[in-house]
């Protein structure tokens, strides 16, 4: 994968694993589920349940994978594709689990009367909040893969050691030399200021 490339699919992780994680904890915020009650004392009565109320690890888990997220891009090699992987099915998992939550009206729905009622018709769905959900964890399952396939990209520069010949072979090491007689100790201390190694300037040299 060339340098662009990388940081294209770089860019695109990191808005995934954002929105991602946004859009799972506006889900969770929003209600999903709505019933209808007869209270003897009240009259009609509706009880609702949120994405949180429904889903309790919406929210959590919308933050464990934006951290998540940030851990695996900043790690390299095996750490960050186990980690990308682990927050792509993640996603996977919040995306299953709004999903599931539609199927069946919740508990939360009842335990939310302050005393027994009589249920007026089935509850209601309300939708947006689990679309919601569902493209939040499919958004982090897309950038956890970006991020276990991402390339672990050149090791870190060594510092002294310079580049290796165009056929592969390993960098030739300059020889030291010794210290001229005609060198000073200011001589030494302008080669290092200068990043120079002072036993490698050729013999004699500035």
């Amino acid at each position: 994968m060339s340098g662009g490339s990388a940081r294209r699919a770089a860019g695109v992780a990191a808005g995934a694993a954002v929105l991602g994680a946004a859009a799972v904890a506006g889900g969770a915020v929003l209600t999903w589920w709505t019933a209808q009650w007869t209270d003897t004392l009240v009259g009609p009565v509706t009880t609702a349940a949120t994405g949180s109320d429904v889903v309790p690890e919406l929210l959590p888990l919308a933050l464990v994978g934006l951290a998540g997220w940030a851990a695996a891009a900043a790690t390299r090699g095996r750490w960050r594709r186990v980690i990308g992987v682990v927050l792509a099915l993640g996603g996977l998992w919040l995306a299953g689990r709004a999903v599931l939550a539609v199927l069946s009206p919740p508990d939360a729905l009842a335990a939310a009367l302050v005393r027994p009622a009589q249920a007026v018709g089935d509850p209601t769905r309300n939708l947006p909040g689990p679309a919601l959900t569902v493209l939040g964890g499919m958004l982090l399952a897309v950038a956890g893969l970006l991020l276990a396939a991402r390339p672990a990209g050149p090791p870190p520069p060594r510092s002294g050691v310079t580049s290796g010949s165009d056929d592969g072979s390993a960098p030739a090491r300059p020889s030291p030399r010794r210290r001229d007689a005609g060198d000073t100790t200011d001589d030494w201390w302008k080669d290092l200021d200068a990043g120079t190694d002072p036993t490698t300037r050729p013999a004699g040299g500035p």
